[in-house]
């Protein structure tokens, strides 16, 4: 009996204080409906403050991403980052329920809020493919509409800066391109721009010289950032890479148009690295070409 009535307060304790954090975000969350985002900012510092040892991580998660939209209402796009990137970091690496899916996305997108707002519009980007990428998400007007947004301010930012865009009337698609840089043993990297592609080469059987042309263009016009993204190496000797063996392939048709560029690293300009990557490109065109031929007689 005695060790009986020694043990009820504490767990009655236990359920009060875990209550209390409860009622703290409920309040922190009218004050924040209510526009009174400095308030509900400092009621959700108390919660992570006080409970974030001993209350569930998915509900601190909650709190902490509540927190930086209070950051973000108020302007401060920097200050709301370290909350959010440790929302995503937290993340279960295997989340089975809609509101942990839910969370993560929203961590994302306010995350990519954050970095538009700073002017990162390349790291905006991919927190919006990230967004989109998660398993069993789902999207919202709301993230459409930034992404939107933030692929118009790339074109503007790209269109501002090129001395070299293919000409254009104004009749032309937003273009993805993503270059992915592979080194076999290492896992392969994506650099994603956008840019703008003419209408007239957005069809099944586009002109093959003006094609190609624009394709040479476009991996001219990037070639120089992508280098410079980080100390390649080569993707056969592994000495440091000098430039790139680009393999674009043209998806102009699809809705939103892309080019998928598969790009190897190399020592030396025309040397014995450089041949081997680009015969070996070679023959993975021509199987490609054999294998939609095949399909085409069918």
């Amino acid at each position: 009996m005695m060790l009986s009535t020694s043990f009820q307060p504490i767990v009655r304790s236990v359920v009060f204080r875990t209550g209390s954090a409860v009622q703290l975000k409920g309040t922190a969350n009218e004050l924040f409906s209510a526009k009174n985002y400095e308030g509900a900012s400092s009621l959700y510092t108390k919660i992570i403050r006080d409970f974030a040892e001993r209350a569930d991580p998915e509900f601190i998660r909650g709190v902490q991403c509540n927190r930086a939209a209070c950051m973000i209402e108020m302007g401060d796009f920097q200050g709301a980052i370290p909350d959010l990137e440790e929302v995503i970091r937290k993340a279960p690496k295997e989340a089975n329920s809609l509101k942990t899916i839910g969370l993560t996305q929203k961590a994302h997108h306010r995350l990519a809020r954050c970095l538009f707002e700073l002017g990162k519009l390349t790291d905006a980007l991919k927190e919006m493919d990230r967004y989109r990428d998660i398993p069993g998400g789902g999207t919202t007007e709301a993230a459409t509409t930034l992404r939107n947004r933030i692929i118009e301010a790339i074109v503007l930012r790209d269109e501002s800066r090129a001395s070299t865009r293919v000409p254009s009337s104004g009749n032309s698609k937003v273009l993805r391109y993503e270059v992915k840089v592979t080194v076999p043993d290492q896992p392969s990297v994506s650099i994603v721009n956008y840019d703008t592609v003419a209408l007239s080469l957005c069809t099944m059987h586009p002109p093959e010289m003006p094609t190609k042309m624009f394709l040479a263009d476009l991996v001219k016009k990037y070639h120089e950032s992508i280098m410079q993204e980080r100390n390649w190496t080569c993707w056969n000797c592994r000495r440091k890479a000098v430039s790139l063996v680009h393999t674009p392939g043209s998806y102009l048709h699809l809705a939103e148009p892309m080019v998928v560029d598969f790009a190897q690293p190399v020592c030396v300009n025309g040397g014995e690295c450089d041949k081997a990557a680009r015969k070996m490109m070679d023959e993975e065109r021509r199987f490609a070409a054999a294998a939609m031929g095949g399909m085409n007689r069918r």
